[in-house]
């Protein structure tokens, strides 16, 4: 009759050692090659943090007070006013088109077109929400720009004359890059993304019978 051995229970069922010993080379070989990239990637990091922290000494030695500066010479002049103006004149902007927008297109798809004819439009508008903000940005100044800087022109010459709107649309200075232009960009940019995220949101709303 056979005897039957029974496991200790303090025992694992697998031994690692035993494993690690059976491991090819070619694993083993691997294992350290994706630890030198892991520690690599933490090296390049604190290789950035470094210069990053090294090249702004001159600017952190005039105090933070240069935020609120609008000169900037990149020697000793470091203010970032203009930027951070520029920044919220411009995210205003986009926010104030995008938002609207794209709740618009998410109710639209989701409660007025039928699955059937949704389904395209839900995925290209998925693909436009992974297009990098830097692809916006260079088709905007490329394509965006000169063709905006016609509609402005003829706005200018149709408002010149007028009190405010001459203020606002005129002068001789009329170009395609402005804060408008941007804060356009910046709403086409955004738009894909809410749009993507407000239908989502809607979809897991319960209907109300």
């Amino acid at each position: 009759m056979s005897t039957v051995t029974k496991a200790d229970p303090a025992i694992p069922a697998g031994s690692a050692n035993a494993l690690n010993a059976r491991r090819p080379l070619g694993d083993r070989g691997f294992q350290i090659l994706a630890l030198a990239a892991g520690l690599l990637v933490l090296v390049i990091l604190v290789l950035i943090t470094y210069t990053t922290a090294q090249q702004s000494v001159t600017w952190f030695s005039g105090g933070f007070k240069d935020i609120f500066q609008v000169a900037f010479d990149g020697n000793t002049h470091f203010g970032a006013m203009g930027v951070l103006f520029g920044t919220v004149i411009s995210s205003v902007i986009g926010v104030i088109i995008g938002v609207p927008v794209s709740i618009g297109i998410a109710l639209l798809l989701t409660q007025v077109v039928s699955v059937r004819w949704a389904r395209p439009f839900v995925y290209v508008i998925d693909l436009l929400a992974v297009v990098p903000s830097v692809v916006w940005g260079l088709w905007g100044i490329i394509v965006l720009v000169p063709w905006l800087q016609k509609i402005y022109l003829d706005i200018a010459s149709g408002v010149k004359g007028i009190p405010v709107l001459d203020a606002l649309f005129g002068g001789s200075n009329v170009g395609g890059a402005s804060f408008f232009t941007a804060g356009l960009i910046l709403a086409i940019m955004i738009t894909p993304i809410i749009t993507s995220l407000s239908r989502e949101v809607i979809a897991t709303v319960p209907d109300i019978d």
